[in-house]
């Protein structure tokens, strides 16, 4: 086992991470409420763990957030904050970025489908291979998405230009106009890239 010391250095930084991503949460909730968006509850987690017999699902390994568009309760926007999960072999945190259309707004609570995008070779196709837009319908949602290396979302700035934006653009068009998403170019990343590292 490591030594005392050094426990408390991995638990203070796994503090200042869970810190550093309720700040992005933030950020982008403040820029989607200024856009009309509303934000669909305030828990992040499910299915969490206290049992000393699965510990792996005591850790933060996840963070969700929706955003309901105020016109249209059956559609919004949203991220997935990746951390780690050994079925998904990601190499590195990552956003799952995506704009949602459901059979009912319910759908939205705990949006297993969210948290899966991508990773399915069965239920998931890429519509674009030039922009790395993703599109599926899973248990009665339909959604179109791209992922982003966490580290790549840094300050207000990146917040807006990287997730904000192009969200809005794939919601306003309801998944029709891509411009936004394709002229991130090499920040958005293919679930091949998560997985091997680069």
């Amino acid at each position: 086992m490591i030594t005392g010391k050094r426990m408390k250095e991995i638990y203070m930084a796994m503090t200042a991470i869970c810190e550093e991503v309720s700040m992005l949460l933030n950020s982008i909730n403040d820029q989607l409420v200024e856009l009309g968006y509303a934000a669909n509850g305030t828990g992040v987690m499910w299915d969490r763990s206290n049992s000393w017999h699965g510990p792996r699902f005591w850790m933060p390994y996840f963070q969700q957030k929706i955003w309901i568009g105020s016109q249209r309760r059956n559609e919004g926007v949203g991220v997935n904050i990746l951390f780690d999960y050994a079925d998904f072999n990601n190499q590195y945190p990552a956003i799952t970025c995506a704009y949602l259309k459901a059979e009912n707004e319910g759908l939205f609570h705990k949006c297993d489908p969210l948290f899966d995008a991508g990773w399915s070779d069965e239920s998931d196709y890429r519509e674009d291979v030039n922009i790395k837009l993703y599109h599926n319908i899973d248990d009665g949602v339909e959604m179109w998405y791209y992922f982003l290396p966490l580290e790549t979302v840094s300050g207000e700035e990146k917040v807006l230009q990287y997730i904000v934006e192009p969200l809005h653009q794939l919601f306003q068009s309801q998944g029709n106009n891509t411009a936004k998403i394709k002229s991130l170019g090499d920040v958005v990343k293919t679930v091949e890239e998560i997985v091997e590292g680069c």
